[in-house]
């Protein structure tokens, strides 16, 4: 299998005239912690067999986001290969911009030409591959990213799933959506940087599974009915108080291959059972238990399994065990007990990305979960104990609490002894403002202590002292 992949990417170059070296790739940019100064960050994809990498790549940075005129340009020397596996290379280009103050900027990278092999894109070598991000600057905001690497090979009638994992470290909202790849315009005659490739459509694929990307997770998926390479391009919105500050997209190639392959078998349990969308609601101070397995039963091949998302990033972050291959088969499990701290309106959405080499090609695939967790109602969040007075006055025990929220109260007297002698309430309150009254002529003078419990959870008790 491994000489039939490196055939194929030989002939897609041999086909474009040796220009369909780079496969895709997106660019971010990450405030450095002091005045407007940002580390930019371009990754560029390479098929191997195609021609070297050029000695350096040219990076513009302009103030007009609709027209990328007049840009500082940055040259920046090709930097070491990474093997990114399945005759692929990863190229990561960093350098330094001083923006000269806050406000919008765009980054952008233009090359031509693209692969001639493209099956999804008419006259696909005539196209160039325009990468870029809108930068939103100011005192400390940095662009989204990808969690997670594209995903290069498909097997031919094999569902295939692939998750970014777009994240943004600074909190803001995001949404993605699919786009027409790009190429580079003429802005002094369409007055825009951006040409839409024409003609594009989504890659080809079985209509029982058709390519989709999902909304709440980012997750693309959809059944190869044609071998080929495709390309795909991924755009992802940043929004701050529902204002759009921020775009990042990434250019991707998919090679859809022919394989004997016999795809893995994956399965999962937990103890808190998910619900549709594989997505699993925790509370916080409970422990989540998800536990995942893999097995190929026919080939016997080597499987791998990792993990991603944004609840890794976090300062309590779930625990990911694996387990060693044995007999064409593994496990993992993730371990996490998420506090209030982690409590979160948005499901950290979590992706685990299998990898099966059948041949000399390895086969990924992301199987992605989403892990949302709910705040514990406690006390402080129910109960504003500062705001519950009480005190004797004419005979009388006067009590005032503010509820936040709803909540299951009971309030009692005891005396000093420990002894109950009265109950003042037991049942619901609403959020809002109660005042409770309790005649005292039936106890002696003394001291007692009112109880109140929230939930079943007790606080701290208040002293009466009753007087004549």
């Amino acid at each position: 299998m491994r000489k039939l992949l490196f055939t194929l990417l030989a002939l897609t170059a041999s086909i474009s005239g040796f220009a369909s070296h780079l496969m895709g790739g997106q660019i971010t940019a990450a405030w450095l912690g002091t005045g407007y100064d940002y580390q930019v960050t371009m990754t560029l994809y390479r098929d191997s067999v195609g021609i070297p990498m050029y000695a350096s790549e040219t990076v513009n940075v302009s103030v007009d986001t609709v027209t990328g005129i007049n840009p500082n340009i940055y040259s920046i020397s090709v930097p070491p290969a990474v093997n990114f596996g399945n005759g692929v290379e990863e190229y990561t280009y960093q350098f330094s911009v001083p923006f000269p103050g806050p406000g919008d900027y765009i980054v952008y990278w233009n090359n031509c030409c693209r692969n001639a092999a493209i099956l999804n894109l008419p006259t696909p070598d005539s196209w160039g591959m325009l990468l870029y991000t809108k930068v939103h600057v100011d005192s400390t905001n940095s662009t989204p990213v990808f969690l997670n690497p594209p995903i290069p090979i498909a097997q031919l009638g094999v569902p295939f799933t692939y998750n970014s994992l777009p994240f943004d470290a600074d909190g803001d909202s995001l949404a993605w959506r699919l786009e027409n790849p790009l190429d580079q315009s003429s802005a002094s005659t369409t007055g825009t940087l951006y040409n839409p490739i024409p003609g594009y459509v989504n890659p080809f694929s079985d209509t029982s599974m058709p390519f989709t990307l999902n909304p709440a997770t980012s997750e693309i998926s959809f059944l190869p009915n044609t071998m080929g390479h495709f390309v795909v391009s991924l755009a992802v919105d940043e929004f701050r108080n529902g204002v759009k500050i921020g775009e990042i997209r990434r250019d991707m190639q998919i090679i859809v291959l022919g394989s004997s392959n016999t795809p893995r078998l994956f399965n999962f349990t937990s103890n808190i059972a998910p619900v549709q969308n594989r997505l699993i609601t925790v509370n916080s101070n409970t422990t989540l238990h998800l536990a995942v397995s893999v097995t190929d039963p026919v080939d016997n091949d080597l499987i791998s399994i990792n993990a991603a998302g944004r609840a890794f990033l976090l300062n309590n972050p779930p625990v990911f065990t694996t387990y060693p291959v044995t007999g064409g088969s593994t496990n993992a499990d993730l371990t996490w007990t998420p506090t209030n701290n982690e409590a979160s309106n948005t499901p950290y959405v979590t992706s685990f990305r299998i990898g099966e080499i059948h041949a000399g090609v390895t086969f990924y695939r992301d199987e992605t979960f989403q892990l949302a967790v709910n705040r514990s109602v406690g006390i402080e969040d129910v109960l504003n104990n500062n705001n519950s007075v009480w005190g004797f006055n004419q005979d009388m025990i006067i009590g005032d609490i503010k509820m936040n929220s709803t909540a299951e109260v009971s309030i009692s007297l005891y005396n000093m002894t420990g002894s109950k002698v009265a109950e003042i309430h037991n049942g619901t309150l609403q959020a809002g403002n109660h005042r409770f009254a309790l005649d005292a002529q039936q106890f002696s003078q003394g001291i007692y202590l009112i109880n109140i419990q929230v939930n079943n959870q007790p606080t701290p008790a208040k002293k009466i002292v009753i007087s004549r």
